[in-house]
């Protein structure tokens, strides 16, 4: 039986999460300039495509981390 939509979307976001954290870990050692997405994707055990369909750029997945980590800061909370 195929899973349910629900399903396939708990994993997208635990995913995602999981890029988000291990890129949390490498940019806080290595910086942005030095970080690379196949960096990223070797860490967390993920093809480097698959992180692209997370996220357009290593840009675009720092910016989300520097929100997320603003977000969590102000409410005391993680935002979804």
């Amino acid at each position: 039986m195929p899973r349910s939509e629900q399903a396939n979307q708990q994993i997208r976001d635990e995913r995602r999460r999981q890029i988000l954290h291990v890129a949390a870990e490498i940019f806080a050692r290595r910086g942005l300039a030095e970080t690379r997405i196949s960096d990223i994707a070797e860490a967390s055990g993920i093809s480097q495509g698959l992180i692209y369909r997370y996220f357009s750029s290593k840009e675009e997945l720092f910016k989300v981390l520097i929100e997320t980590s603003t977000n969590v800061t102000a409410t005391g909370q993680e935002q979804a």
